[in-house]
């Protein structure tokens, strides 16, 4: 499964339209995902799923990015 970094987390986004369906929380969320993937058009086929994908994520670890990459694209490690 794709893993990936949101807001410094690790996670692990449902990797199918049915995986998404079955992690979403509420019968409300259901339905306006099934509205919403169920009328995207052929421009917009990858990204609503990613969108609901990562909404429906959880950290897979504990660990946060180090206070060091947060500080800008020049920063580097302390130790160096």
């Amino acid at each position: 499964m794709l893993r990936t970094r949101v807001r410094g987390e690790e996670v692990e986004p449902p990797g199918t339209i049915a995986g998404i369906r079955q992690a979403l929380t509420s019968d409300a969320e259901r339905a306006e995902f099934e509205r919403e993937v169920e009328n995207i058009g052929a421009d917009e086929m990858f990204g609503v799923p990613a969108k609901w994908a990562l909404r429906t994520s959880r950290p897979t670890t504990r660990t946060r990015t180090p206070s060091w990459t947060r500080r800008g694209p020049r920063s580097t490690p302390p130790h160096v």
